[in-house]
C-alpha cells in the first residue's frame, strides 16, 4: 500500500472536501485516486503531482501529493 495526499481545488473542493489523505494499491495512478474520492474521469481534470503537470494515467508513489482541479477560463 502506499500513502498520498489529495489536494482539491475550485467546485471539487466545494462538492468532495479539501484535503484527502488516502491509501491506495501499489500499482494506483491518479484516476484511481480521484475515483476514491468521488471525481467523474469523463470531467476534464488539471492534475499536478509533487508539483509538475501531470496525467491523470501516471501512477502514484508513496507520499506523492496530487492537486486536482477543473480549467479556469476567463477573458
Amino acid at each position: 500500500m502506499i500513502g498520498i495526499i489529495l489536494e482539491l481545488g475550485g467546485p471539487f473542493r466545494e462538492k468532495h472536501g479539501q484535503w484527502h489523505t488516502l491509501r491506495l494499491e501499489e500499482d494506483a495512478t491518479i484516476r484511481d485516486a480521484l475515483a476514491r474520492v468521488g471525481i467523474k474521469e469523463e470531467l476534464y481534470i488539471v492534475v499536478v503531482k509533487n508539483s509538475k503537470r501531470a496525467e491523470l494515467s501516471d501512477r502514484l508513489n508513496d507520499g506523492d501529493v496530487v492537486v486536482a482541479f477543473p480549467p479556469v477560463g476567463g477573458g
